[in-house]
This record gives structure tokens, C-alpha cells and sequence, in this order.
């Protein structure tokens, strides 16, 4: 398996990131950075998106439910 990041900000950039989303054995994973997706996670533990659990096991328990 190969990570890459490529920036976006280039026509040549954005042709091949187009040229790989053609291709069936390529999978995006995310396209947020790091930040976006901490600010997300934050964004939603503040409106109550949240799971509580009382320890480990039960938040495992939940998770696999």
C-alpha cells in the first residue's frame, strides 16, 4: 500500500488526482486534513454526537454493537 498527498493547488495536481479517481484499485481515503477533521470531532462532541461509557469494556461493547 502507498500514501500519498498531493497538493491541490496546481493544474497539474488537480489532473492527476482526477486520472487516479478513474481508476478502480485506487481508494481515497480522506481528503480532510488533520485539522479539519479535529475541528470536526470537536464540532461534534459540543452538539452531544458523543458515546459515554462507563469504562473500557462497555465502550468496546457499544463500538462492536
Amino acid at each position: 500500500m502507498i500514501y500519498l498527498r498531493i497538493k491541490e493547488n496546481t493544474p497539474q495536481a488537480k489532473a492527476v488526482i482526477d486520472l487516479l479517481k478513474t481508476m478502480d484499485f485506487v481508494e481515497f481515503v480522506s481528503t480532510k486534513t488533520a485539522k479539519e477533521l479535529t475541528l470536526e470531532a470537536i464540532t461534534e462532541a459540543k452538539s452531544g454526537k458523543i458515546t459515554k461509557s462507563k469504562n473500557v469494556k462497555e465502550m468496546f461493547k457499544k463500538l462492536n454493537s
